[in-house]
């Protein structure tokens, strides 16, 4: 008699929940910062009040700013929407399925015979999500830029999650010999192609190569499901178009002054990627090289997507030196590419030798737990600091609005300096009141200016 599949997941379950009520502390102490304020208003003086006003302010975008038209439209509808406390649980929960995706990246059971036991699956899956968390909050190099920050999580965590679902559709189609076709799940996988494609300048790429594998693999292996890979390919091909010939990109280059000569300036930018690679990346990438290299030694007929994931992460990298700026933020995908090879390698091990896997993918939670532990009170404590801050700058400010003074009211600069606050190396005010964020604080209280003491 055929044993019923246990669907409830205990293991994951409590994994989640647990990185749920950590995340959820953090994003309760987060405030707006920087763009946050520029993203409330359509121009100079209106602000966003409907669905049509985020559409005028996204056209106007496309054509003065950049192409990144699906990030800022989220992130305005979040602040259209929602109140801050109803964003800081969504981005709570955004960060819960970000995290499940890129351990669902991982998951071989539905692709290959497993001899595991359910109590091996459920224990696997709460050691790999738990590792998986604890790999991001050590190895992403500014958290809370890409997880808290508010504009900073609809440009890279629910783009990385539009990227996730659409990556976890295609693998569907193209690991799993002989699925049988569902026109349903095709299409939602269209459509998701086409927003992925339309995310970042860097994530894309690294996207459209691994769909470009799937395609090759289920080409040769004669799986159903080639026409739907072409066609997400191509849907993904399409909103990259859009976004990467936005008139608005061409405008924001002469923000950045750089040489005009063509090798000077790809140099330079190949120097500065190094440096940030050297400072920020390096244990990671090897970290994923060995866990790479020990997966093909122990299964060397496998398929090549480890191999894949791995170049992705590698392409995702370096396809910022086409920009002239590169924030750390933009790491994120290369990041989630590199986890995704150790965890596919650690999934892989439990098949070889439950015992084995067991002693490295533990040891690994134990370690990275512990950095967790000890880094995350302080980075609690920096948040809550820079919170009752933030609204003693915002009381300073209403109350002399109040009095009538709405001229070069004078506040305090507010420290962010641990990588766990969403508001860590962004701008902060300046004595310039001509300044960007200045003008965006005038704008956001409705005063005439703010000046740093």
């Amino acid at each position: 008699m055929k044993k019923e599949k246990n669907i409830i997941n205990l293991g994951a379950i409590i994994s989640i929940s647990f990185i749920l009520a950590f995340m959820y502390m953090l994003n309760r102490y987060t405030t707006y910062v920087a763009d946050d304020f520029n993203n409330m208003f359509i121009d100079a003086t209106r602000r966003i009040s409907s669905i049509s006003d985020i559409v005028e302010t996204q056209i106007l975008r496309y054509h003065d700013t950049n192409g990144r038209t699906v990030a800022h439209t989220i992130v305005q509808l979040q602040l259209l929407l929602f109140n801050k406390t109803q964003i800081e649980i969504l981005n709570t929960i955004g960060f819960g399925i970000f995290i499940y995706l890129t351990y669902s990246m991982s998951r071989i059971s539905d692709h290959i015979d497993s001899n595991s036991f359910i109590y091996k699956k459920e224990l696997s899956s709460f050691i790999l999500i738990l590792l998986c968390f604890f790999m991001f909050w050590k190895f992403t190099p500014v958290f809370g830029q890409d997880f808290l920050w508010i504009i900073g999580t609809a440009n890279y965590m629910w783009t990385s999650i539009l990227v996730l679902l659409s990556l976890i559709i295609a693998r569907r189609i193209a690991m799993k010999g002989g699925v049988k076709r569902n026109v349903f799940i095709t299409f939602i996988g269209i459509i998701l192609s086409f927003l992925s494609g339309w995310t970042n300048e860097n994530s894309v790429p690294a996207f459209m190569f691994v769909l470009l594998y799937y395609i090759i693999k289920t080409k040769r292996e004669k799986y159903d499901g080639f026409l739907d890979l072409i066609l997400m390919f191509t849907s993904s091909l399409i909103g990259f178009v859009l976004m990467i010939f936005a008139p608005g990109n061409f405008v924001r280059l002469g923000a950045f002054p750089e040489s005009p000569y063509f090798i000077p300036r790809m140099l330079n930018r190949f120097d500065k990627m190094f440096l940030y690679f050297k400072e920020l990346l390096v244990v990671l990438t090897i970290l994923a090289i060995i866990f790479l290299l020990l997966h093909r030694i122990l299964n060397w007929r496998n398929n090549l997507e480890i191999e894949i994931f791995f170049l992705a992460g590698v392409g995702a990298y370096m396809a910022m030196i086409m920009s002239p700026t590169f924030p750390a933020r933009a790491m994120i995908s290369t990041v989630y590419y590199f986890i995704m090879v150790i965890l596919l390698s650690l999934s892989y091990l439990r098949e070889k030798n439950i015992y084995a896997f067991l002693i490295i993918s533990l040891g690994m939670m134990i370690y990275s737990g512990i950095y967790f532990g000890q880094t995350y009170p302080d980075a609690i404590k920096a948040n809550i600091t820079y919170h009752k801050q933030y609204f003693g700058r915002e009381s300073n400010i209403l109350d002399k609005k109040k009095k009538g003074k709405l001229e070069n009211i004078e506040v305090t600069a507010l420290p962010a300096e641990n990588k766990y606050m969403p508001a860590y190396k962004l701008g902060e005010v300046s004595k310039d009141k001509e300044f960007w964020i200045n003008k965006s604080l005038d704008r956001y209280y409705g005063v005439k200016s703010i000046v740093l003491k």
